[in-house]
């Protein structure tokens, strides 16, 4: 019997606001925890890259760098989702969550 045990990196792209530093959203893969703390302003989006083992603040209309966001990760969590059925939660303190968009890497 063969199981298909790899896991497919990704790209997690948050946009919230969040207004204060004691502001979180909490992202849930497949039990293991993301927390993104800290301020992200309206016009950011915040890029976690499992593949590459990077967080970073973009313009989400330009998508140039504005800063390094591995100070804002609670702790270097970088989820994988499994090929098929993955189960994602979201949750807030003290911000608007607006978009979460997950980017499958090409195979």
């Amino acid at each position: 019997m063969y199981t298909d045990t790899k896991t497919v990196g990704r790209k997690f792209e948050l946009k919230a606001i969040m207004d204060n530093t004691s502001a979180y959203v909490d992202i849930e893969v497949n039990g293991e925890l993301v927390r993104v703390k800290g301020k992200l302003a309206e016009g950011e989006t915040f890029v976690l890259d499992t593949a590459k083992l990077t967080a970073k603040v973009v313009d989400s209309d330009t998508g140039e760098t504005i800063r390094n966001g591995l100070s804002q990760l609670d702790e270097l969590v970088f989820p994988e989702l499994n090929p098929g059925g993955n189960e994602v939660l979201v949750s807030v303190s003290s911000a608007v969550f607006t978009e979460l968009t997950i980017r499958g890497r090409s195979r």
